[in-house]
């Protein structure tokens, strides 16, 4: 498994539908879909939908996987500039 170079967590790569690679946290978790939530996953198809990361377990949407963008203290360095 890779490390992020900023702060050393594992990560995995997942395939996104546009054919990009997007470092994500490792673990698989449970997610809500809701256009109207900040929270992003991505899920086993490659899709990246705003969620909810709790809400009912008999209305779970799927698994997913966080976006290392989320979770990373130095994710701002990463970012590219407009």
């Amino acid at each position: 498994m890779a490390k992020c170079r900023s702060c050393g967590a594992e990560i995995a790569f997942m395939k996104t539908r546009n054919g990009k690679d997007m470092p994500c946290d490792p673990g698989w978790i449970p997610f809500w879909a809701d256009i109207k939530a900040k929270h992003k996953i991505v899920t086993t198809d490659g899709d990246v939908v705003n969620c909810r990361l709790d809400g009912d377990p008999a209305e779970i949407t799927g698994l997913g996987r966080v976006p290392h963008w989320a979770t990373c203290p130095y994710a701002d360095q990463h970012r590219r500039r407009k």
